[in-house]
């Protein structure tokens, strides 16, 4: 038994697939610029943040600005021993999305608008033997 195969049929489904494949990427693209993805993005960067550096982070707004780049709004980290640590109206982080989605982080740039930061560095002790 011979299988006949219908490539007029085939070729249309190949097309659907790719078509349906890109619909898909460039609604998880625009989905991106929803406040409420934003929002969720901006709990979770605050929650790894807060546990990361162990003080208390506050960040208004975040957005990704395609091709490759990680915009935040506003960002206060609270030191442990002063006040303000860093205060920043705009951070811009140039990022390599696609090494992101691997958990890796390649940054390419970082823009800074509007900075304070108050930076100590505690003299350490030479120990001698």
């Amino acid at each position: 038994m011979k299988l006949k195969i219908n490539k007029r049929k085939l070729l249309r489904r190949t097309a659907i697939t790719i078509i349906s494949i890109l619909v898909f990427l460039t609604l998880l693209i625009l989905s991106l610029r929803l406040p409420a993805v934003q929002n969720f993005i901006k709990d979770k960067l605050i929650v790894y943040l807060e546990k990361k550096i162990k003080t208390k982070v506050s960040l208004e707004r975040v957005y990704i600005g395609f091709p490759n780049s990680l915009v935040m709004e506003n960002l206060y980290l609270k030191g442990q021993n002063i006040d303000t640590l860093l205060a920043v109206k705009k951070l811009d982080v140039g990022l390599n999305m696609l090494k992101l989605i691997n958990s890796t982080a390649d940054i390419t740039s970082v823009d800074l608008e509007g900075v304070q930061a108050n930076v100590v560095r505690k003299k350490r002790r030479k120990i001698q033997f």
